[in-house]
């Protein structure tokens, strides 16, 4: 049976300043990593896609991502053939202006997307880092993904930043937590 224990959590509870989120120092103590999140950014539309960083690596080459999504509209996938760091799926936008289905959206300013997203053998030198994650959020169509990304590099995972990829930051009310997971 495998064990999972919190290794920390971020919660934001001051108004418009935490522009990105990051887990540093992590520990190679655990076999694989989980990051849970529930969140939403200022970007004034009803979703906003979430960037992730390994170890401080910008360069978009070294990450690979493909998506699936499925809504009560139908269903899309979509793959990046290398290039960015958008970590498909969405996080829920604002709202504030410009959304599509802000005006038809109950309670608009309170959803939040969530998050999961699982790192697997981050430690493991031999091979490049894989990431699975699973999201949702509750605008237009109750959209639904699952993305697959790797990133290009075979360093142990040491750090990893989220960033809100066309918002300026992540709104007041997101949480953050990192767990590890080991066999017991």
């Amino acid at each position: 049976m495998a064990t999972i224990e919190a290794i920390k959590t971020i919660w934001i509870e001051e108004q418009n300043v935490i522009e990105e989120v990051e887990f540093g120092s992590i520990p190679a103590t655990y076999e694989h990593l989980q990051i849970s999140l529930t969140a939403k950014t200022n970007r004034g539309y009803i979703v906003d896609p979430i960037d992730v960083t390994i170890n401080s690596d910008t360069t978009a080459g070294n990450y690979m991502m493909a998506q699936f999504q499925g809504s009560n509209a139908g269903k899309s996938g979509y793959n990046s053939g290398g290039g960015t760091r958008y970590l498909g799926g969405y996080l829920a936008g604002s709202d504030v202006t410009g959304g599509s289905g802000a005006s038809t959206q109950m309670n608009a300013t309170l959803r939040y997307g969530v998050f999961e997203m699982t790192i697997y053998n981050y430690k493991n030198t031999n091979k490049h880092t894989a990431i699975l994650c699973s999201n949702g959020a509750n605008v237009n169509y109750g959209h639904i993904y699952l993305t697959g990304m790797t990133w290009d590099n075979s360093a142990a995972v040491t750090t990893i930043k989220l960033e809100p990829r066309n918002g300026t930051y992540f709104m007041r009310g997101s949480m953050f937590t990192l767990y590890g997971i080991k066999s017991s």
